[in-house]
């Protein structure tokens, strides 16, 4: 029986580096022998004709879906929750191709296939040739190799289009072109986005409703797509697509296209190391899957440390190796930029303090926040996670903090029913805390409701063992023991925080204000086993203002 896997590595670090440094066919890429499944070609074969998606795609969230610490974890929680009968829940949109080769849903990151590891590889897109509806990531993608079978995307091939559509062209040796292209619509459409941007469990119940928000948006009604406003040019707003060639193959010329941004720009961002993403299996194989890379990486840095010189290949193999560290550094940072740009072009802070205040008197501060994103809310997708809030202090003439809300606890999370210091009575509960994270709200045995981050009805049920519900659970925006409190600013909508502060023996005040997000609480990776990444979130201040109230008698 012939295997499905032709497990392959390059047998010369020097073959990678003809790779690097020189464009070549799709042809001869495959005798690179990078490892990957038979039929299902790597993202490296893509990479040899289109070097500028390849680097956009490999520091993207596509790219990193299946190597996510927090989904692995959350994946492994899911199973031990509904005592494995979620399945392929998690890995089913975070990489497509490992459902489609038939690995084990728990499977760790270092046993899988390369394609599989690739998480939303090319092909898992590109292969596509029918809309699968919201099928939750569970996709046919077309098998063979690069050719044999033709690539789909958003422009038509000669087939459809004999006089503008993509032609093959004849590259190195005779016989040897260009894939055939197939224009494929659905790929423009935002149903496309919505296969796994819309998460329904089996009972009826939504984790995640991001194509159902924008399919009742205003963008929608105008025909604004997903593509429009996070592939374009400037994240977050329908903005036009960059144009140039859209391969690069040396000695040939393609006419220019409109292209699109494989950044995929959204919230989230890799916690790993350089190493782990977006180096591992990406760029040098025989480096960086070596059993002995850790232990390699680690001499060489303690030789560096005290001083002592490297032996010639060890120097040549940590020049190559630093050279790829700079370019993922570079590449990451880039992918930061758009992540940033894409969070502040949602929404708009506006803060109404007055001039003076009378001494006695409750010192107003009004903050207004306005969802510019006319396709869904804000935060949107899975917006248990996303935490948006507004930290205000106010400061009196001697620099003491007389007020203060949105600020965090010892352990980095705001003081809400969540805070470790909150529960244990070493913080005061923040009534005044305006945070847009949507909380799940999950039915206790004395019939009350209780907030959680997770899905997991551990009080009197466990709903996620996957079963159709007898009933139309929609109408009750969910199955009977757990419901989605939705906190999110609804597309072009506003909300607006009031607070207020007892002006005392002050002659002022410094008011502070900061609109902040995180995309995970601290809390969260606590109870997903993964406290000690918890240094590595980061909070983006999407807007801040500071101001000075006078004190008058």
């Amino acid at each position: 029986m012939k295997s499905i896997y032709s497990a392959k590595l390059f047998l010369l670090a020097g073959v990678l580096a003809l790779v690097t440094l020189q464009q070549v066919s799709p042809a001869l890429a495959q005798k690179l022998e990078i490892e990957e499944v038979e039929g299902y070609p790597s993202a490296h074969v893509c990479k040899t004709c289109h070097p500028r998606h390849f680097d956009e795609w490999r520091v993207s969230n596509h790219a990193y879906g299946q190597l996510s610490p927090f989904m692995n974890n959350l994946n492994k929680l899911t199973h031990q929750k509904t005592y494995g009968s979620a399945g392929t829940f998690c890995v089913r949109c975070h990489s497509p191709m490992s459902v489609i080769l038939g690995e084990d849903p728990n499977t760790p990151v270092s046993l899988r296939n390369t394609v599989s590891i690739e998480g939303i590889t090319c092909i898992a897109c590109h292969r596509q040739m029918k809309n699968h509806g919201k099928t939750r990531g569970e996709v046919v993608v077309l098998p063979g190799s690069i050719d044999e079978k033709p690539l789909f995307g958003p422009f038509p091939g000669v087939d459809q289009d004999p006089e503008k559509g993509i032609k093959q062209v004849q590259i190195g040796r005779e016989g040897q072109l260009t894939h055939k292209a197939v224009g494929f619509q659905n790929i423009r459409e935002a149903q496309f986005c919505g296969q796994c941007h819309d998460v329904p469990v089996p009972n009826g119940f939504r984790l995640e409703d991001l194509f159902g928000e924008w399919r009742n948006s205003p963008a929608a009604r105008e025909g604004t797509t997903c593509q429009d406003c996070h592939m374009g040019v400037i994240q977050g707003v329908k903005s036009p697509r960059a144009t140039g060639q859209i391969a690069v193959i040396q000695g040939k010329t393609f006419p220019e296209r409109t292209l699109s941004d494989h950044f995929f720009a959204g919230p989230d961002y890799s916690v790993l190391d350089v190493d782990e993403f977006p180096l591992r299996r990406f760029e040098w194989p025989v480096l960086m899957d070596d059993p002995n890379f850790d232990n390699w990486i680690a001499g060489v840095r303690k030789k560096q440390s005290e001083g002592a010189k490297l032996t010639p290949l060890d120097e040549r193999k940590y020049k190559k190796y630093q050279t790829l560290v700079d370019k993922s550094e570079e590449l990451l940072a880039a992918a930061k930029r758009k992540r940033h740009e894409l969070l502040k072009n949602a929404s708009v802070m506006t803060v109404n303090v007055p001039d003076t205040v009378k001494r006695g008197d409750k010192l107003p501060i009004s903050v207004t926040i306005e969802n510019k994103i006319n396709g869904h809310s804000f935060p949107a997708g899975f917006n248990t996670e996303r935490q948006i809030w507004l930290a205000v202090t106010v400061r009196n003439d001697k620099g003491e903090t007389v007020y203060k809300s949105g600020d965090l606890d010892s352990g980095g999370d705001l003081r809400d029913e969540k805070s470790l210091d909150v529960m244990r009575g070493k913080a005061p509960f923040d009534f005044d805390l305006f945070n847009l994270q949507s909380k799940f709200k999950l039915k206790t045995v004395a019939g009350t409701e209780r907030s959680d981050h997770f899905f997991f009805p551990r009080d009197i049920d466990n709903f996620m063992i996957v079963r159709p519900m007898p009933f139309p659970s929609a109408s009750f925006n969910g199955p009977p023991p757990v419901r989605i409190q939705k906190n999110g600013i609804p597309p072009l909508e506003s909300r607006t925080a009031d607070y207020k502060v007892k002006a005392g023996d002050s002659q002022y005040y410094d008011v502070s204000v900061k609109f902040n997000f995180r995309n995970f609480a601290p809390a969260v990776l606590v109870q997903l086993d993964a406290d000690a990444l918890v240094p590595r979130l980061q909070i983006v201040e999407l807007d801040s203002k500071d101001v000075r109230v006078k004190v008058v008698d």
